[in-house]
């Protein structure tokens, strides 16, 4: 790994508001997997979510991340960590 947050493939890192199309591609994704479907998101819902996520202040724990491969800058994935130890600094 080249940082704490890198590995040779992907890093983790905020959400940023020019990541909606990636989580509306992401939802789109998801319906096929079997899981709950969820209503179609439109264009300006997934700006305004993104634009919401990056600047919100912590949640508690909570940790959104998304999964960009190193070597195209794409977002592949997004995940949530969850009770995550807080850094003491």
């Amino acid at each position: 790994m080249t940082a704490f947050w890198t590995g040779r493939r992907v890093r983790l890192r905020g959400i940023e508001p020019d990541d909606w199309a990636a989580f509306q591609r992401f939802a789109t994704e998801e319906e096929g997997s079997g899981d709950l479907p969820h209503p179609p998101g439109s264009a300006e819902h997934y700006q305004a979510w993104t634009k919401e996520q990056a600047t919100a202040a912590p949640d508690g724990d909570r940790v959104p991340l998304v999964i960009e491969a190193v070597g195209t800058g794409e977002a592949v994935g997004a995940l949530a960590a969850r009770h995550a130890v807080p850094n003491p600094r």
